[in-house]
């Protein structure tokens, strides 16, 4: 969650459409939105809510029946532009 408060004023105080993004794991998720300027308040609902699914299920994320890998799919889905795979 703190990549997602970076982002944000990252956004607020840098012209991020020059800038390029990398990232690993959870920061892979907020390179991609930050790239295709996706509105950061829906990715952290997404994953707040994400986060709350998981957590209902013993072991969370280790829990096959969780299926954070299908949630995350859906998230990056609603969040990113249909074209997110051509832009530079």
């Amino acid at each position: 969650m703190y990549h997602l408060g970076v982002a944000s004023q990252l956004k607020q105080r840098v012209d991020v459409s020059k800038c390029r993004f990398a990232g690993a794991s959870a920061g892979s998720l907020v390179a991609a939105a930050l790239a295709c300027n996706a509105d950061l308040g829906a990715v952290t609902q997404s994953l707040l809510d994400t986060a709350s699914h998981v957590r209902a299920y013993r072991m969370g994320p280790l829990n096959p029946t969780a299926r954070l890998f299908d949630r995350l799919t859906n998230t990056l889905r609603d969040i990113l532009p249909d074209t997110a795979h051509e832009l530079r």
